[in-house]
């Protein structure tokens, strides 16, 4: 399997590389001011608005006063038909993993509160939590994303 690697603060993470659709810089992000607080904004992405999901707060990290970030475009749901933008702090490469190298969340730490993380990547001596980009957002969270996008577009409001 290959891995998109990226961090958010000290916390090393990855994604499926099949899932990815683009890297970008996170330049001007538009905020919604009634949007749920996991949502940084809208951006406007291969001519599609697309929601701005703050990885930070789902992490648990703080907010940061990071002069760059980027942003890891994926698909939000398996259906692919509307985009998500996860911002992270920098995008570290593509590795490579075997069924070796991937280990399952112990138990002990499984909630619903953790039920994002597909799996532990064990890699270069370091542990990346493997994110299952259509699992981490909660039903609450893909129906605001929704409603988010169309707002940029104008057509519906985001209640």
């Amino acid at each position: 399997m290959e891995y998109l690697q990226f961090k958010v603060e000290n916390q090393e993470c990855g994604i499926n590389i099949e899932d990815v659709i683009a890297i970008e810089e996170t330049g001007r992000i538009t905020t919604i001011p009634t949007a749920k607080s996991v949502f940084k904004g809208i951006k406007t992405i291969r001519n599609q608005v697309v929601p701005v999901y703050d990885l930070r707060k789902k992490l648990n990290i703080k907010d940061a006063a990071s002069a760059t970030s980027q942003l890891i475009v994926t698909y939000a749901s398996s259906e692919k038909t509307e985009m998500i933008a996860f911002e992270v702090d920098k995008v570290e490469g593509i590795i490579h993993a075997g069924k070796e190298d991937l280990f399952e969340l112990p138990n002990i730490i499984r909630n619903e509160n953790t039920s994002y993380i597909k799996n532990i990547c064990h890699t270069g001596g370091k542990l990346l939590l493997v994110i299952d980009t259509y699992g981490i957002l909660t039903e609450e969270e893909r129906e605001e994303s929704k409603n988010i996008a169309l707002d940029g577009k104008g057509n519906a409001s985001g209640n």
